[in-house]
């Protein structure tokens, strides 16, 4: 097998636990899962001021339709609040209840706790390497996006 093509199959494996992971629900303190696309709506509200569903889509790069379902699962769970922006009617700002708030932190430290893993996983790498490394998953991302721009169209 050559080179690229190992690459290719270890991205694959590395794209399939990742998204194994991503669909894996977390147990919250009263026994309620939440799944990890609840979770990081929860953690972008918890650090954006006043955020909107606007700026949700943008963040996560999914439609209107996508966040307003999660936004509505989250508020009814008593998780989130919506409130009119006052110096626009037709905005509507996204916060943390205390509930969410609390959920926030224990995710925030959950978070803290992976990092500091990865850290010592990756002390021993050169800085020129970790460089290099972000710059191929750029570069893979681009081709990627190209390929899925592609799909899109009918060729």
């Amino acid at each position: 097998m050559d080179e690229l093509t190992q690459i290719r199959a270890e991205l694959l494996r590395f794209v399939n636990r990742y998204n194994k992971l991503e669909k894996t629900p977390f147990e919250v303190d009263n026994g309620e899962l939440l799944y990890p696309s609840e979770m990081n709506m929860i953690e972008a509200i918890g650090k954006g001021t006043g955020i909107t569903v606007t700026q949700l889509c943008t963040a996560f790069g999914v439609t209107k339709g996508a966040v307003s379902q999660t936004v509505s699962k989250l508020e009814a769970k008593g998780y989130i609040q919506k409130d009119r922006n006052e110096a626009k009617a037709k905005e509507i700002m996204l916060s943390l209840t205390d509930r969410g708030q609390e959920i926030f932190e224990k995710h925030e430290r959950f978070h803290r706790k992976m990092d500091q893993s990865l850290e010592q996983l990756i002390a021993g790498i050169s800085k020129e390497k970790l460089a290099a490394f972000r710059e191929i998953l750029d570069l893979a991302g681009k081709h990627l996006d190209t390929y899925l721009n592609l799909r899109k169209k009918k060729i």
